[in-house]
């Protein structure tokens, strides 16, 4: 198991956890208020009790585990997309791909940008195999310091996937 999958079910476990801790907190506050007592203790039976009883039972289940699911997918989905660059480059370099220096040949702003961060479109040449490639990636850069034509910069290059991926740049 590489280490994006054991960080991810790390961080779902450490998610379930405190999510449980939070609904059993829950949980017994309510049925201190359904039975009356303050220090009640929380057993299988009184909770069977709880949701088979009260009018709060069922529509707490339903709710909390909508309201579960709804954090989940979440937390998932921000996971997932936070750590999709450095998958990218981890997966360029396990099929052969090289961190290799580009410089830069040509750029052009294309009509989209982000945070006042233009994206450009640029053409970098570099050497991969002996032989000298030329390549277009779109990227987002700062645009008070925008690089030059003729700027060095590393790029990982993918061979199988034939795609640049850079650490510096927010390449598309």
């Amino acid at each position: 198991m590489n280490n994006s999958k054991r960080t991810f079910f790390v961080f779902i476990g450490i998610y379930a956890v405190i999510s449980f801790s939070i609904l059993t907190i829950i949980l017994y506050n309510y049925m201190s208020d359904y039975y009356g007592y303050q220090d009640g203790v929380l057993t299988f039976e009184n909770i069977r009790n709880f949701f088979a009883y009260s009018d709060m039972g069922i529509p707490f289940l339903i709710g909390s585990l909508i309201i579960l699911g709804m954090a989940t997918i979440i937390f998932s989905f921000l996971y997932f997309f936070l750590t999709r660059r450095s998958r990218n480059i981890s997966k360029a370099l396990n099929n052969g791909g090289e961190i290799v220096n580009a410089t830069l040949y040509e750029m052009e702003q294309t009509l989209v940008s982000v945070n006042n961060n233009p994206q450009v479109k640029m053409t970098v040449t570099f050497g991969y195999n002996g032989e000298l490639k030329r390549k277009e990636f779109k990227a987002f850069v700062d645009y008070l310091q925008p690089p030059r034509i003729g700027s060095q910069f590393d790029l990982v290059y993918d061979p199988v996937r034939d795609k640049l991926f850079s650490p510096q740049f927010l390449v598309k």
